[in-house]
């Protein structure tokens, strides 16, 4: 019981997620890699904060950028923020990306934007020298912003396929041409069916850094989010803004780990229940020792988990399933014994019991399975001596202690009166 205490205390305390070190052999040649990035990397992954529905650029371009003049509340001005908060957002304090600020800047600069006679269809690059180039008009005089009757036009199309250079180092084509998808098939007013901003997570190493970006990331889309829509009309669309970066596919899926594991033990425990009710014979008190029985192995198993340094993943949740499995041949043996004694009390039910099946447990189930898991700690690959040797040991072990000394203890002491030979006899 103090076991069991104890590992109540600390299952909230398991490590969620796999260290990829452990998923290779012990002399792999990437085990140097990984311990390099894990001591000398300096830099996160990217992370693109994508945009998604006909949001009105051209008419609320002060909810997006994050220049001089800008809404608190912009897109831009919030994840700068959030850079500044690094330790909480899991946000680099590098200044994040901005394709509307350089749009703007490029639009602003004599040197970029640029029509041949103030012909929108004949744009000068950079590099062009012909006679009779000239700054494009499209910024107000007055402040840095996008006329809105020229922000979608050619304009845009100009600045995401323009490359930078020397002379203009705002062109958008190789930063932001990927990123912004324009559609002008039904809709010329708001051509921008989708676009990213892109920023940088802190340097993550290990599996809770991961999962922190995540988490910490889908929180700050939900702020952009409610910003973002905060100022709609009945006539604008909603506008959803969700982050990406490439590492969130493999780390996803830790964020319902714990939710997968107790929606998994649930229907495994309450499937033994109903069978153990069934083929005891309706027993309904012996049917409840026995998932009280295996709720403990199951708990004392994860406070192993803590202690030995076993992370909580799916292969770890398959193991607990299974060890679901493995408790019930601990357990029903025994119960059906005391519910096929004739003594006359419950403690000599439970020693008869104990007596001629408590021996066949021991060494039929749990010696049976020991030695074949001892082959498992001579493994070359650190999963199978971590989530295979320690867990399953756990189990043999666990499930051995509570079939041959808690269960035995419970039914003398609040063991069912019902015998199955009563009848019959």
């Amino acid at each position: 019981m103090g076991w069991l205490c104890a590992s109540i205390a600390v299952i909230n305390k398991l490590d969620v997620g796999l260290d990829q070190k452990l998923s290779m052999p012990s002399d792999s040649y990437l085990i140097p890699y990984f311990d390099a990035q894990m001591n000398s990397l300096r830099v996160g992954a990217p992370v693109y904060f994508v945009v998604s529905g006909k949001y009105d650029y051209a008419h609320k371009q002060d909810l997006i950028w994050g220049g001089a003049g800008s809404s608190p509340t912009s897109l831009s001005y919030i994840l700068m923020d959030a850079s500044k908060h690094s330790n909480e957002t899991y946000i680099s304090s590098t200044v994040p990306n901005s394709w509307v600020d350089d749009y703007m800047d490029w639009a602003n600069s004599g040197d970029c934007c640029r029509l041949h006679n103030h012909n929108e269809s004949d744009f000068c690059g950079s590099t062009d020298d012909r006679d009779g180039c000239e700054k494009c008009d499209i910024v107000f005089a007055d402040r840095l912003v996008i006329k809105e009757n020229k922000f979608n036009g050619p304009y845009l199309k100009y600045f995401l396929a323009d490359i930078p250079n020397a002379k203009c180092p705002k062109g958008g084509g190789p930063a932001y041409g990927p990123y912004v998808h324009l559609d002008y098939s039904h809709n010329t007013t708001r051509p921008v069916k989708a676009s990213s901003f892109n920023a940088y997570h802190t340097v993550s190493k290990n599996s809770h850094d991961f999962i922190s970006c995540i988490k910490n990331a889908r929180i700050l889309a939900q702020t952009l989010t409610q910003a973002i829509n905060a100022l709609n009309t009945a006539d604008d669309p909603y506008v959803e803004v969700y982050p990406y970066s490439v590492f969130y596919v493999f780390y996803e899926q830790y964020l319902t780990t714990w939710r997968d594991t107790v929606f998994n033990l649930v229907i495994a425990i309450a499937a033994i229940f109903v069978v153990t009710f069934i083929f005891l014979g309706f027993d309904l008190m012996s049917s409840l020792i026995i998932v009280v029985t295996i709720v403990a192995i199951v708990i004392d198993l994860m406070g192993v988990m803590f202690w030995w340094n076993i992370s909580l993943n799916a292969i770890s949740l398959v193991n607990l399933v299974m060890s679901v499995g493995i408790s019930v041949e601990f357990c029903s043996h025994i119960t059906r014994g005391y519910a096929m004694s004739l003594r006359t009390t419950r403690v000599e039910r439970a020693e008869e019991s104990l007596a001629r099946i408590g021996s066949s447990v021991l060494s039929g189930i749990t010696f049976t399975k020991f030695w074949g898991i001892v082959v498992l700690g001579f493994a070359s690959s650190n999963i199978f001596k971590i989530f295979y040797f320690r867990m399953y040991l756990g189990i043999v072990v666990i499930g051995a202690a509570h079939g041959l000394i808690l269960l035995p203890v419970v039914l003398s002491l609040i063991g069912s009166n019902l015998r199955y030979r009563t009848a019959r006899d």
